[in-house]
């Protein structure tokens, strides 16, 4: 790992900072890396002495960044699987021939998902 590699330190995981600014996807990348790390013999060997204050803000944002793409790929998922799966007919003819014409075939959701992805 990065972390291991350039010697950081698992503190910027610490679930409580975490806690501080709760996004489900920062959350679970700040678990699943301090998961990685808790038995780590690269990081046992320079637990002492070390005379940096932090490590490299590039280090210490790893769950907010890999957390803000998860979030964004679970909102592109769940956009797309109702997308799929939703009626978009004008009229919507429902049971019982009930007719609606309503905005249905309007395509904010994905239009907004796509111009976010995009970026």
């Amino acid at each position: 790992m990065t972390l291991e590699s350039l010697r950081g330190t698992p503190v910027a995981f610490d679930p409580r900072i975490h806690a501080a600014r709760p996004h489900s996807g920062q959350l679970v990348v700040a678990s699943h890396l301090r998961g990685l790390l808790q038995d780590s013999e690269i990081r046992k060997s320079h637990l002492n002495n070390d005379p940096r204050v932090q490590d490299a803000y590039s280090l210490r944002c790893m769950p907010q960044v890999h957390g803000a793409v998860r979030n964004a790929l679970l909102h592109a998922r769940e956009t797309l699987e109702i997308e799929s799966g939703s009626a978009t007919d004008n009229p919507l003819v429902l049971p019982r021939l009930v007719r609606f014409c309503q905005a249905e075939i309007f395509m904010a959701h994905r239009s907004r998902l796509f111009s976010t992805m995009r970026q």
